[in-house]
């Protein structure tokens, strides 16, 4: 009897699955499409159990959950004010610079939700300088991502 064990994606493999997202991306024809694959990319070389798409509402100012995955039934369609003082993700989106935290309990800004959650990282969506939306991820080891994969996260 053998026991598997999960590696960390090297460097190849990131490469891989950015170029697989790449192609992907060339096939898909809707907006809810690309925000699947770049969450089926993004758990396959990342170590999280967490990942959520948040889009901007520029009418009402909010950030809103478009997609997720490994969040509770319900988490897709929450929204989060752009006008508060806390959140991770809210705090990228009015910034619009990455944000990595290596121990959600030791950050004010944090907001708890699930209650694993030890390490976030989050990037924004940007097309120029305007900030669409965020990009993030969270793991229940603190200290989870390194540079390499804000790095991939960023690409995504």
């Amino acid at each position: 009897m053998t026991i598997e064990t999960l590696e960390t994606p090297s460097r190849a493999d990131r490469f891989q699955a950015l170029c697989e997202l790449s192609q992907e991306m060339a096939l898909v024809e809707d907006e809810w499409s690309i925000y699947r694959v770049v969450l089926e990319v993004a758990r396959k070389v990342l170590d999280f159990f967490n990942c959520a798409i948040l889009l901007v509402d520029c009418q009402t100012e909010e950030l809103v959950i478009v997609d997720e995955h490994g969040y509770p039934t319900g988490t897709r369609g929450m929204r989060i004010s752009l006008k508060g003082e806390r959140g991770i993700s809210r705090h990228v989106a009015v910034t619009g610079e990455m944000l990595y935290v290596p121990d959600v309990r030791q950050d004010d800004r944090y907001v708890p939700g699930v209650p694993e959650a030890r390490s976030e990282l989050a990037v924004p969506i940007k097309i120029r300088d305007r900030v669409l939306g965020v990009l993030n991820v969270e793991s229940d080891k603190t200290d989870a991502f390194d540079h390499d994969e804000a790095l991939l996260l960023q690409a995504l």
